[in-house]
């Protein structure tokens, strides 16, 4: 399994993110059509890292949160169950997550979506070393 599906896995497992999204969590999904609240993340970079030997297995991604809600108070509280559930380090799927850190983090202005839904809009990047166990 890839760094990708096991955070998915991670975040779907998630007590708290559940509580606000229930399983809409996804990859690189479209915003439109997507039904709210909705968690939506997508790699910025795969942050491998390298020695002169090659890869030393220690990969350093940056990923991109969007949590979308269809209150401002909602968006913000997904953002903080997002932080909450990635800060501390985690096991899964064969993968050591290491604490992430924010390093990015913004309210978008959205337009209302197709049929006049208003939609809210908390993006955060976040950091964080992985290996595989």
């Amino acid at each position: 399994m890839g760094m990708e599906e096991a955070l998915a896995a991670r975040l779907a497992a998630d007590a708290g993110i559940a509580e606000i999204v229930g399983d809409r969590v996804s990859m690189a999904a479209r915003v439109e059509g997507t039904a709210l609240p909705a968690l939506v993340f997508s790699l910025i970079s795969q942050g491998q890292e390298w020695t002169l030997a090659g890869p030393d297995g220690l990969d350093r991604p940056r990923v991109r949160f969007d949590c979308l809600a269809a209150t401002d108070i909602a968006a913000l509280l997904l953002r903080r169950a997002v932080v909450a559930a990635l800060t501390p380090a985690a096991d899964v799927d064969g993968l050591r997550f290491h604490p992430a850190m924010v390093v990015a983090s913004r309210t978008i202005a959205e337009p209302q979506l197709d049929g006049g839904q208003d939609l809210f809009h908390e993006q955060i990047e976040l950091q964080f070393y992985y290996e595989e166990l």
